[in-house]
């Protein structure tokens, strides 16, 4: 595998770690598109199989909340042109939703975690077909 196709895998993998982050804080609608048909994903100890299932999970009703999911130290390790697999920290925020912005009195991590995420290139381009989340520190939430 050439070094352009490398950095291109690398960069598509590491662009659905940011698309993540930024659709499940907007809880968007196209949140599954970043998953394969057959993908798992394990947050906090819930676990969803398919793309269904994940799709289920975003619109499900949840409080008024604000939310940032900070990604960074994002690696990614390639196993072939159509399977790669990947680390990223994550730091997320969360606070009652007052107009959009969340007003607290101390500003800080409600999680900070590392996801596992399996990769594999789809007729739709890269997608994730495996994330897990492994909680390092947890804030209780009021």
């Amino acid at each position: 595998m050439d070094t352009l196709t490398r950095l291109m895998i690398e960069r598509d993998c590491h662009r659905l770690c940011i698309d993540y982050a930024r659709r499940a804080d907007e809880r968007a609608d196209t949140f599954a598109d970043l998953f394969t048909e057959d993908a798992r994903l394990e947050l906090s100890g819930m676990s969803m199989s398919g793309h269904e299932e994940i799709a289920a999970f975003m619109r499900r009703p949840r409080p008024a909340r604000v939310s940032r999911h900070m990604i960074l130290n994002v690696v990614i390790d390639i196993d072939s042109e159509t399977t790669a697999r990947g680390l990223a920290d994550l730091v997320y925020y969360v606070g009652e939703n007052e107009d959009s912005v969340a007003r607290l009195a101390d500003i800080s991590p409600a999680t900070i975690g590392t996801y596992q995420d399996e990769y594999r290139l789809t007729a739709q381009g890269w997608r994730i077909a495996s994330r897990r989340m492994t909680a390092k520190f947890v804030r209780e939430l009021g």
